[in-house]
C-alpha cells in the first residue's frame, strides 16, 4: 500500500524543482551571466537528488512526524512566503520584507537587528545582480499593475 511521502520528501522534490527552474533560466542568460545560476543550479539539483534519495530510504522506517518533518514544514513555508513577496512585490522589496521578518522570527534579532541585516543585505543583492552581472531583478506584478493603471 502507497504512504504518504513525509514533509522531508516533499521539501526535496521541491528543492529539485527550484533548482531545475534556476538552470532553466540561467540558459536564458546571456553568456556571460550565466555562470552564476548554472554553477549554483547544478550544484543545488545534485545535492538535492541526492537528498530526496536519501530521505524516501528513511521514510520507509519512520511512521510518526518527527521534529525534523515539522522544520521542514516550516521552511517549506518561508519559501512560499519569500516566493510570494518577490512575485507580488518585486525581487528587491520581497527580499527586504523577507529578511526581516525571518531575522525577526526565525533568528530571533531584535526589530532594529532585523532591519539593519536587511538593509545591509539588500544593496549586495542590487550590486551583484543589477550592476555586476547586468541582470534586471524583477519588478514585481503589485509594480506593473500600479504603473499601468497610473498612466
Amino acid at each position: 500500500m502507497l504512504k504518504m511521502p513525509s514533509a522531508r520528501v516533499i521539501v526535496s522534490l521541491v528543492f529539485c524543482l527550484f533548482f531545475l527552474v534556476l538552470i532553466g533560466f540561467g540558459l536564458t542568460y546571456s553568456w556571460g551571466a550565466r555562470f552564476a545560476p548554472l554553477a549554483v543550479g547544478t550544484g543545488g539539483l545534485i545535492l538535492s537528488l541526492a537528498q530526496v534519495v536519501s530521505e524516501v530510504r528513511a521514510d520507509d522506517a519512520r511512521d510518526a512526524p518527527t521534529e525534523q518533518d515539522r522544520r521542514a514544514v516550516r521552511l517549506m513555508a518561508w519559501l512560499v512566503g519569500l516566493v510570494t513577496l518577490a512575485l507580488t512585490t518585486g525581487i528587491l522589496p520581497g527580499s527586504f520584507v523577507f529578511i526581516a521578518a525571518y531575522a525577526r522570527m526565525a533568528m530571533r534579532r531584535t526589530w532594529a537587528g532585523s532591519f539593519a541585516v536587511a538593509t545591509a543585505t539588500v544593496p549586495i543583492i542590487y550590486f551583484f545582480f543589477e550592476i555586476l552581472l547586468g541582470l534586471d531583478l524583477f519588478d514585481g506584478w503589485l509594480a506593473a499593475y500600479l504603473v499601468s493603471n497610473a498612466l
